[in-house]
């Protein structure tokens, strides 16, 4: 599993989760992006793994990485939405 709340969803269920890759809080955004490399280990766990991304609406820390990034770079479909977040998983 992969999330914007990657520690929270591990202390619940006691299984690896992966944090969603972000940028760093460095200026300027231009040049803020994740590594090629973290995205194509990303997109591997969700193709090969059978991963999905678990998204939280309300990211209450700072860093946290919104849903509007991944879901504009990857080709993911909503496989569950609730209030609180919404499941991902690729679709291809």
């Amino acid at each position: 599993m992969i999330s914007n709340g990657y520690d929270a969803l591990f202390l619940q269920t006691g299984r690896e989760v992966r944090p969603i890759p972000s940028r760093p809080t460095s200026e300027p955004p231009a040049q803020t992006t994740a590594s090629i490399s973290e995205w194509k280990e990303l997109l591997d766990l969700l193709r090969f793994q059978g991963g999905v991304i678990a998204f939280f609406h309300d990211p209450t820390r700072r860093g946290m990485v919104d849903e509007e990034r991944p879901t504009s770079a990857l080709p993911l479909c909503a496989s569950l939405s609730a209030k609180e977040g919404t499941l991902y998983r690729l679709c291809e």
